[in-house]
């Protein structure tokens, strides 16, 4: 009897901790207040450093070492989306910048709820993992060559972007497909 009992509460304790599925806002500060184009509402927090940023948020997010001409990923915003319960429907934005003479920047966007944003219009690749991304091909900005590609998994939405100005084209879209393969 004594061991059913141990075994029933040991599965509530593990079942309790499995449903911490929402921000955790113990060290982030509060920055404002934002709404999106929709009207949507959101507390937009800021991190001290990237490892409170990830510990922060509800669902997992593989920050990739970068080549040696990037600085580390830094976090820009968590956005706790205020229209459903508070900690939930969160947003995480990064950034990492190029520290050579040529102005290049990589950003992951990751959240956690379902909008129609996945754009499959663009090139499927499938990786070697048999994930399937969408490449987002080369969008000529003011600041040169940006391209993304974007991807679902376990119910969470990820984008990786790279911006800035490039002498080769294909060998940064090969740096992102690589960047992928290891956020994975």
């Amino acid at each position: 009897m004594k061991k059913i009992i141990v075994l029933f509460l040991f599965i509530i304790l593990v079942a309790c901790q499995e449903n911490n599925e929402t921000l955790n806002m113990e060290n982030l500060e509060v920055d404002q207040v934002i709404q999106n184009a929709n009207d949507h509402e959101g507390k937009q927090y800021k991190a001290p450093s990237l490892d409170v940023a990830i510990n922060a948020i509800p669902f997992n997010l593989n920050v990739p070492n970068l080549p040696k001409t990037f600085e580390p990923f830094k976090p820009i915003s968590i956005i706790d989306w205020l229209d459903t319960e508070d900690g939930e429907d969160i947003s995480i934005q990064l950034l990492a910048s190029s520290n050579d003479k040529n102005s290049k920047t990589l950003t992951i966007y990751a959240r956690d709820f379902e909008i129609n944003d996945l754009n499959e219009d663009s090139e499927k690749i499938t990786l070697d993992n048999n994930k399937e991304v969408y490449f987002i091909p080369d969008r000529l900005s003011n600041d040169g060559h940006s391209v993304s590609v974007e991807w679902k998994q376990n119910g969470v939405f990820y984008s990786l972007n790279f911006s800035g100005k490039t002498d080769n084209p294909n060998k940064a879209n090969e740096m992102l497909i690589d960047l992928v393969h290891k956020m994975q």
